[in-house]
Order: structure tokens, then sequence, then C-alpha cells
């Protein structure tokens, strides 16, 4: 191979490595745009991507999808709850601590409210999913995998004064997974 073949050959390979970076930044530069935009359909950033009063509130969130949780918060249906109620819907947006596969998702509602609440959570997680897909953002689809169903009745009967004993025979739920649900 002469010295003009092995200069040809660092040439090729410089180009296919800039062709490659360069894809890169377009496709970082089109996720970027496209999560801005949902951002700016939940109004939490403004269309110059100024934090607003709801961005500032998402950004605290650590343990659970920062967008449904605000909306959570933000839609008023956390003032008619319960006490108990309250934790027991927090329960679902923390995805952390999975209960086994073999694990029943809770179907007990305990007031109107409640309802009210359990169904603003699905309907919001299904309309975020959509806008994702909308903005071609690759983020979770099943809204089960982003909210955690399984919970929820332990957490009630736990913030309600249940014995522990009976909440775990009831639940089913490995003791473990119901402390640390508990603790989160």
């Amino acid at each position: 191979m002469t010295q003009f073949d092995t200069t040809k050959t660092y040439k090729n390979q410089l180009d296919e490595i800039q062709k490659i970076l360069a894809g890169g930044l377009d496709e970082k530069e089109t996720e970027f745009n496209s999560r801005t935009a949902v951002l700016t359909q939940y109004k939490i950033v403004d269309n110059d991507l100024n934090l607003l009063f709801k961005g500032k509130v998402a950004i605290k969130v650590s343990t659970a999808d920062p967008i449904l949780l605000t909306e959570f918060f933000f839609s008023g249906l956390i003032n008619e709850l319960s006490n108990e109620e309250v934790l027991a819907i927090l329960s679902i947006f923390n995805t952390q601590i999975r209960a086994t596969k073999q694990q029943p998702e809770c179907v007990r509602m305990y007031s109107e409210a409640f309802n009210k609440a359990y169904s603003f959570i699905i309907d919001e997680t299904e309309k975020l999913i959509e806008l994702e897909q909308t903005f071609s953002i690759n983020e979770e689809k099943n809204f089960s995998k982003r909210l955690n169903f399984c919970f929820y009745e332990a957490v009630y009967e736990w913030a309600s004064g249940g014995d522990f004993i009976d909440i775990i025979s009831d639940c089913g739920i490995e003791e473990g997974g119901v402390i640390k649900m508990f603790q989160t």
C-alpha cells in the first residue's frame, strides 16, 4: 500500500466519522426539540424555553414521572382526597419498587374523589404517551410500566392504621417490597 493509498484511507475514515458525528448531532437536536415541544404543551417551559412555575415543581420530582406527577398536583384533585387516599395515589407514581410478576394490580376504589384521581392519572398517562409518539420520543409506551398499581391498597391500609401482618397477608406482596414502598 502506497502512502497515497494510506492517506486516502484515513481521509475516507475521517469523512465517515464526521458523517456519524453530524448525524448524531442532528438526531440529538431533533430529540431535544421533540422533548421541548412536549414540555411546552404541558406548560412546563414557554416557547423561549424559560422554566415556568409548573416546571419548577416538576424538577423537584425524582422518584416518579415528573410531568405526570406535576399534572396531578396542578389538577386540584389532591385537595379532595383524604390523607390515606393521597398516600395511596402517590404510591402509584413510585415505579422504583415493583411487586413480583404474580402480584395482581389493585382494584379497590375508596371514594368518588379517589376514583376521579385514579382515572385522571390513567388519562394523563395515555395523553402523555400519545403526545410523545406524535413527537417521535422513544419513551415507555406501556402506562403500567410508568405507573405502579400493585401497592396502593397496602399503602392505604397502612396509612389507615392497619396491622402490618394483616396488610402483608392481604396483599400477597413480600414483606421487603412493602417495607421499601412505605419508606419511599
